[in-house]
């Protein structure tokens, strides 16, 4: 065997043992992300609720008994959902809500708003089969957001909410771009009974905010 061949075959094994180096760092690296972004998963649903801002206005047909959020920095997030880097110094999700019909017939038609203080930007969520019976309970979480849906005379069309786990490792979870959960309201934005009435936000009464 030639010198030059020889030369040739330690290059090769080189960089097969250089190859493989790196495929152990990198298995290795992956190993300790893991646990990581565990951790920050299980300290988010660990985490209490933070409530966020909401009006039950005079004449509205459904009540807003509770409406909330989690949050979490910006290092952690990236950590989370792997999500792009942001201005923001934290990140809010979006808000998981209960509501009850008071009125005295069942409601064909939901449509919600989540607001940002900051940014002015609604989100809409327009639950067109809703059918929530006098005195019902009717729950959304985080996961039946559309947040791709922004509030710029655009709906999203989901199924009614049901209960499902929330994995907040999603970066669909989170309000884009980040918030703090002061930053975050809750509206309700109309109420269509069986019978046809509708209830309707008027704007024109007074700011949002």
């Amino acid at each position: 065997m030639g010198r030059g061949t020889k030369s040739i075959l330690v290059m090769v094994a080189l960089a097969v043992s250089l190859a493989s180096i790196i495929i152990v760092i990198g298995r290795s690296s992956n190993r300790t992300s893991a646990p990581q972004k565990n951790d920050i998963l299980q300290r988010v649903k660990q985490s209490p609720d933070i409530a966020i801002n909401f009006n039950n206005f005079d004449g509205v047909p459904i009540i807003i008994q509770k409406a909330v959020t989690k949050e979490i920095s910006a290092s952690e997030y990236q950590k989370l959902t792997g999500g792009e880097s942001s201005t923001a110094d934290r990140f809010a999700t979006f808000p998981s809500i209960t509501l009850l019909n008071s009125a005295n017939q069942r409601i064909a038609k939901l449509m919600v708003m989540a607001g940002n203080r900051q940014t002015k930007k609604w989100y809409v969520v327009t639950f067109r089969e809703a059918n929530i019976a006098p005195q019902q309970i009717f729950s959304m979480t985080s996961a039946d957001w559309r947040p791709d849906k922004p509030a710029n005379g655009v709906s999203a069309s989901p199924t009614p909410a049901t209960s499902k786990a929330i994995d907040f490792d999603l970066p669909r979870m989170w309000w884009p771009g980040g918030a703090k959960a002061t930053d975050l309201v809750f509206r309700i934005g109309m109420v269509e009974f069986e019978d046809g009435k509708k209830w309707e936000v008027d704007e024109a009464r007074g700011s949002l905010w």
